[in-house]
């Protein structure tokens, strides 16, 4: 058996999205050639998952649910409008709908938590009858997550959180895409470790603790190259003048 599968995830780098459209080449691209282009340059997500999914005979369709431009110009190339008076994030869910009828998968498949209520699943669900299964792929601990049909755990920990939950769970580790090798230009190394993603200083608790870790080798001179997308201010607690200056915006 075959099936159709929606990947579903969202860029959490507001940069990302600010980069891409200073860029004319993607500009005149179809809403096809757009998505493919831009998963093919590995930013931030692979192609990885939906490539091998077709290579066994299966359907699968990346949607990159918060990249509005890119959402709005598959609109357009269906013919269909949104309503002017629908809020920012009813807009995304309104396109989202119309991707579901026009594709029509049995499984969606979200990479992280839903990017919205869980409770309008039972919605699509009720609305999408072909729609068989929600499966999500998660990293963290979310007491909103419900209306799963399972739940794949990167950890241990994760696992039993959600099945004490009452949630359908297994264990399922990060993956590594080893296309992406091919895109690493290989050069004398200068660091032991090149961190690039949030320091968590507005984050919740796990994040926190990833700030405490990186700001401790930053005082210590420790070899180590941080790229963030977060604007450090004069509110910002650094232990060390000079962990400020290490920390680069991308």
């Amino acid at each position: 058996m075959s099936y159709k599968i929606f990947k579903v995830f969202i860029f959490n780098y507001s940069t990302i999205f600010e980069n891409i459209n200073t860029k004319n080449e993607y500009s005149n691209l179809s809403y096809s050639d757009h998505l493919n282009k831009l998963l093919n340059e590995y930013i931030i997500e692979t192609p990885g998952f939906s490539k091998k999914m077709n290579l066994m005979g299966n359907m699968s369709q990346d949607i990159i649910y918060n990249y509005y431009d890119l959402q709005a110009k598959w609109l357009e190339e269906n013919n269909l409008k949104l309503d002017k008076d629908l809020n920012f994030e009813d807009k995304l869910y309104y396109i989202f709908e119309k991707q579901i009828f026009y594709f029509k998968p049995n499984v969606i498949f979200f990479r992280g938590h839903p990017p919205f209520d869980c409770s309008r699943i039972v919605e699509l669900k009720d609305k999408f009858k072909f729609l068989k299964k929600i499966v999500c792929h998660n990293g963290f601990p979310n007491n909103e997550l419900k209306n799963i049909d399972l739940v794949l755990s990167t950890t241990k920990t994760l696992n039993d959180f959600y099945k004490k939950k009452g949630l359908m769970s297994t264990l399922l580790y990060h993956s590594f895409d080893e296309e992406i090798l091919k895109k690493v230009v290989k050069k004398n190394n200068s660091n032991e470790i090149v961190f690039c993603g949030q320091t968590g200083h507005t984050k919740s608790t796990y994040y926190k603790t990833r700030f405490n870790h990186l700001n401790e080798l930053l005082i210590n001179n420790f070899s180590i190259d941080c790229y963030s997308s977060e604007f450090f201010n004069k509110k910002i607690e650094f232990h060390s003048k000079n962990s400020k200056e290490k920390v680069r915006n991308f």
